[in-house]
């Protein structure tokens, strides 16, 4: 028996990146049965969304647990949630002490819980706990809660525990986490993130005007995502003479009211979007632009580019060690610019049609090259032949 849990993560967050990580257990393991434990509407969001991408996980178990939790916001919600998902580790533990579980598959454990889960519970199999973007708070550069939290990823890194192991999802990232010290080699593997790449989206863009450029994601402050806002301000009149639209694909997490304008299309969006009404948005886009940098940015991977990859869509974004890396794979699908206004000069040569759809259509056929490689099949390989040494 395998185990797949996911106790923190509720609704539709990192719906895509779960799906494919059950789909690549399942798949490793089609002859034994793979019981997989999230939040009720998780859990759903989950089961549709491999069933819309057309892949059958006939040997998976939904275990969907009830929370009575609402989404929400700030401390209070983020104390409720770790509660729970402590709750919720602590009654599995209990419970795999009476399975015969071989390996139990962590798609994303809080710092909080991570420590008691290292520390106190289940021991009998090995254990792999999947790593995202808040791994970022070890810098402890932020405010009190985050920096809190930070402490506890140090915390629960120190706690050493065999056949333990932490999965990055880049390789990049594994090379800086292990610069840090926190972790050693043996604790620590990677793979390209997963994502279910789909080849049948229509292209309805053609490159001509007026150029929709979006910001795909959560906009905040740790993503510079104000930068945006910036963007669009400095670009007034040409979306006033509608030669071009800036539009947020996403939810504004926490940008301030005196930085948001109304050139950004959604851009004071509070609310999560459907992954249908996500999609139908992108699809309309000519380029996905992006503001991470290695200041803030040096152990996160990336879904939203993922999402631009999936519906073709050439990224304007500042250089970082994670943008680097696909490009270095993919070829050039897009622009790494080195600050602001370099990508304000991309900008204006889409404007003034310096990038020919020509070019365009190659950019968009790298990606294309890059979708069919970086498949589930290939990701699953990279994952067993690690674990398995």
């Amino acid at each position: 028996m395998i185990i797949v849990a996911e106790f923190y993560k509720m609704h539709h967050e990192h719906v895509p990146v779960n799906a494919s990580l059950l789909y690549i257990i399942s798949r490793q393991y089609s002859n034994e049965l793979v019981h997989f434990y999230a939040e009720e509407n998780h859990s759903n969001c989950v089961k549709s969304y491999l069933e819309n991408n057309d892949l059958h996980t006939p040997n998976v178990v939904w275990n969907p647990q009830k929370y009575f939790l609402k989404m929400g916001e700030g401390k209070k919600f983020l104390l409720k949630r770790i509660a729970k998902e402590l709750v919720s580790i602590i009654n599995l533990s209990l419970s795999l002490r009476r399975f015969k579980a071989k390996k139990l598959f962590l798609l994303y454990l809080s710092p909080v819980t991570s420590i008691f889960f290292k520390a106190f519970l289940w021991r009998k199999g090995s254990v792999v706990i999947t790593l995202h973007g808040d791994v970022e708070l070890i810098r402890l550069k932020s405010n009190f809660m985050q920096n809190f939290l930070g402490r506890c990823f140090r915390v629960s890194f120190h706690i050493k525990r065999l056949n333990c192991i932490y999965l990055a999802l880049e390789e990049v990232i594994r090379t800086n986490l292990l610069k840090t010290g926190l972790l050693k080699k043996e604790e620590l593997i990677a793979v390209p993130h997963p994502y279910i790449y789909r080849n049948d989206y229509p292209n309805i863009v053609k490159h001509t005007h007026p150029y929709i450029i979006g910001y795909i994601g959560f906009a905040s402050i740790e993503k510079n995502a104000f930068y945006f806002y910036q963007v669009a301000q400095n670009f007034k009149t040409s979306i006033k003479k509608n030669c071009i639209e800036f539009i947020l694909i996403g939810k504004n997490e926490n940008i301030p009211s005196s930085v948001v304008n109304n050139l950004v299309v959604g851009g004071d969006n509070k609310e999560m979007l459907s992954r249908t009404a996500f999609e139908k948005q992108i699809e309309r886009i000519h380029y996905a632009i992006f503001f991470h940098d290695n200041k803030n940015y040096r152990f996160i991977s990336s879904g939203a580019i993922h999402d631009a990859f999936n519906f073709e869509k050439p990224i304007i974004a500042l250089r970082n060690d994670l943008f680097e890396s696909f490009f270095e794979r993919a070829g050039k699908v897009g622009f790494l610019c080195r600050d602001i206004e370099e990508i304000e000069l991309v900008i204006q040569n889409i404007l003034s049609e310096k990038i020919t759809s020509t070019e365009y259509e190659e950019m968009k056929a790298n990606m294309q090259t890059f979708k069919k490689n970086h498949n589930l099949d290939n990701i699953r390989n990279t994952l067993f032949s690690q674990l398995s040494t």
